[in-house]
């Protein structure tokens, strides 16, 4: 191989390599995408907690209305009490005593059954609370992912088509490279985060590598102009490929 052609061969080197990098970069942003496209998690567990929600609400209301009827049940026997005692019907003077100790049975009773009542009721009302704002938050994650659906679907398609081109015109470029030098560079790319060709670049009068940015012996420098072998930088072992005229 001339060293034109190592040269042209070095040039188109890194021609490859910012389509493998921008190849890479729309890869990874299509995983996200579809990564999102497929996870509807979140919103699966908020439904799922909103159905919990809505189980514990009705049976707690269930318990509630127990609690009520019970109240009520309790007020009834009171009042027939009430009436009988106070009526003028009753004048037996036991009768009269068993009376007014099932008055005061009652009165515990319906005192028991009212704190029992209340404390439902706060439950229900805190549920009832909660309940409506996980209602509006599934309402406002359902309608998000609705929004954001169609735009996924569409990042999808557009990332995939230029990833597509991207593999083509990379398809298109690997036969020109000598095996060797397409070899080093594959490895390099897998080792050095898809950096496998760093652009010589000229600092206060000396050569350097565009990768990590150290100083070129000039015998590497020298080797590299004239075009007759491969040359790596000593300290990152990236492909050296010399800045173009």
């Amino acid at each position: 191989m001339s060293a034109w052609q190592v040269k042209l061969s070095l040039h188109e080197l890194f021609d490859l390599q910012e389509i493998d990098l921008a190849r890479a970069e729309k890869q990874e942003t299509l995983d996200k995408v579809r990564a999102e496209l497929a996870d509807d998690a979140r919103l699966r567990q908020a439904q799922q907690r909103l159905a919990q929600l809505e189980s514990e609400y009705t049976t707690q209301s269930a318990l509630r209305r127990d609690a009520e009827l019970v109240v009520e049940q309790i007020e009834t026997r009171e009042e027939g009490v009430q009436n009988r005692l106070y009526g003028g019907m009753v004048t037996n003077p036991r009768e009269l005593e068993a009376l007014q100790e099932e008055q005061a049975i009652l009165r515990t009773q319906k005192a028991e059954a009212e704190d029992v009542l209340l404390e439902r009721m706060v439950t229900t009302e805190e549920l009832q609370d909660a309940l409506s704002r996980f209602r509006e938050g599934v309402a406002a994650l359902e309608a998000r992912r609705t929004q954001r659906l169609p735009m996924l679907q569409e990042q999808e398609l557009t990332l995939s088509a230029e990833i597509e081109e991207l593999e083509s015109r990379r398809a298109a470029m690997l036969p020109q490279f000598p095996p060797r030098i397409l070899s080093t560079y594959e490895t390099l790319r897998a080792n050095r985060g898809g950096q496998a060709v760093s652009m010589v670049e000229s600092a206060r009068g000396r050569e350097i590598c565009g990768g990590c940015r150290v100083a070129l012996p000039r015998s590497d420098v020298q080797r590299l102009r004239s075009g007759e072998a491969l040359v790596q930088c000593n300290n990152c072992r990236r492909i050296l490929v010399p800045a173009l005229p």
